[in-house]
């Protein structure tokens, strides 16, 4: 008998279901889809005249770099991104012909995202899935979180782990529960704006890695004690009316993130980048600085903000699941104010993105807002090696500074 596990989850993760042929994305196009060691044996033991084994064999490539046997082989793409595993009606011939049980444990999970944090298993979803989106930010409540048992056998699928059990008191690790409670009670206040709440956050992690540079760990209670009460108290409120505004410097922070080579294949975030284009007056993106600002200043006033002041809880979900799913402030390694400057980014390209894409159409709706995150999510938030290099560039131009962070984020 398998043992149990408790799982942590966003109470939206349990409604979702894949739509299949219904989706107006497809999740098998597109990006490197890795083939774990024990699968990739299944195939290899497939009888020869199965009409999937040939097929297999030839698009199924070892990776022989990788030491993990999660990344154990990939799929050799198609020349327009497809996975040739794909049948004429866009549906994994793999769990057709073979079932789920011959499916990478990366096929096998998406858009779900495991995490394992002490003997807790968490459990999300990407907002990179259009369905999982839609459940995932389009909810007016706050996002609220669920525990459960299940089977032990999910553990196997957890694609990274924090431990906080055992560390001692000048480890960051030992306060991952209070910064994260802390940081998504910040993100659902909504006495602030999601600006004001950024900046604060900001403020926060700025004070807490001058902390741990220092290695004053034993004042981190107190720091996240005072914070929580100059919030309540609203001490910070005639502040933010001191920060300068600078549309200058969102728009080309913005621009020069954009103007990288990605080499853009998703269809969804093109036709978003060309709506951006046209609603920033036609110009192109790397075009005169003056038009853009004046438009991204009326677009801004005409059609994002008033759509936001009543919808702005699909922007606060996004950022509490990330904070959940990317088990902020921990993520990746990096340093805490690092990681809180990569959230910012990617607050701040949506917004852009958002900005120019209400000119284009007049106005904002929940359709338009999900298929900008949705398609930026699919093709950004899913690039490790282009984030780093956003984060190398801001950090090369003297630009990983609080002072400048809020001069991003002021509205």
């Amino acid at each position: 008998m398998l043992k149990q596990s408790n799982i942590l989850y966003p109470q939206y993760v349990k409604d979702f279901s894949c739509i299949g042929q219904k989706c107006e994305d497809t999740c098998c196009k597109g990006w490197v889809i890795d083939i774990d060691k024990s699968t990739y044996k299944k195939y290899k033991l497939l009888n020869r005249k199965h009409e999937l084994k040939a097929t297999l064999d030839k698009n199924i490539i070892r990776n022989r770099k990788s030491k993990i046997d999660s990344f154990y082989a990939k799929v050799k793409l198609k020349e327009n991104g497809n996975c040739p595993l794909l049948d004429k009606e866009n549906l994994c011939s793999v769990q057709k012909q073979l079932g789920e049980d011959y499916l990478s444990s990366t096929c096998k999970v998406y858009p779900r995202s495991i995490n394992r944090v002490d003997d807790r298993v968490e459990v999300s979803l990407s907002m990179s899935c259009p369905e999982a989106a839609r459940l995932g930010l389009l909810k007016s409540n706050l996002m609220i979180f669920d525990e459960k048992e299940d089977v032990e056998e999910i553990n196997k699928l957890a694609r990274r782990k924090v431990t906080t059990v055992g560390k001692k008191e000048d480890n960051i690790n030992f306060y991952f529960w209070d910064l994260r409670v802390f940081s998504i009670g910040l993100m659902q206040n909504r006495n602030y704006s999601i600006s004001e709440r950024l900046i604060l956050l900001g403020m926060f992690y700025n004070k807490l890695q001058t902390l741990i540079v220092k290695g004053d760990f034993n004042k981190i209670p107190n720091l996240i004690n005072d914070t929580n009460e100059n919030i309540i108290q609203k001490n910070d409120k005639e502040g933010f009316k001191k920060i300068p505004t600078s549309i200058e410097i969102q728009v080309n922070l913005t621009k020069s993130i954009l103007e990288a080579k990605l080499g853009i294949t998703n269809e969804r975030f093109l036709k978003c980048l060309e709506e951006l284009r046209v609603g920033l007056n036609n110009s192109e993106v790397v075009g005169e600085d003056t038009k853009i600002i004046k438009s991204y200043q009326e677009n801004f006033t005409n059609f994002y903000q008033p759509f936001m002041e009543d919808n702005e809880y699909i922007i606060e979900n996004y950022l509490v699941n990330y904070i959940y799913k990317e088990l902020f402030p921990l993520n990746q390694g990096l340093e805490v104010f690092k990681a809180y400057s990569l959230l910012t980014v990617h607050f701040s390209i949506i917004k852009l993105i958002l900005i120019g894409v209400s000119g284009y159409h007049e106005g904002l709706s929940e359709e338009i807002v999900i298929r900008v995150i949705q398609s930026y999510s699919r093709t950004i938030e899913h690039n490790g090696i282009f984030l780093r290099k956003v984060l190398k560039e801001l950090e090369e131009k003297g630009y990983l500074s609080m002072g400048y962070m809020a001069i991003l984020l002021k509205n």
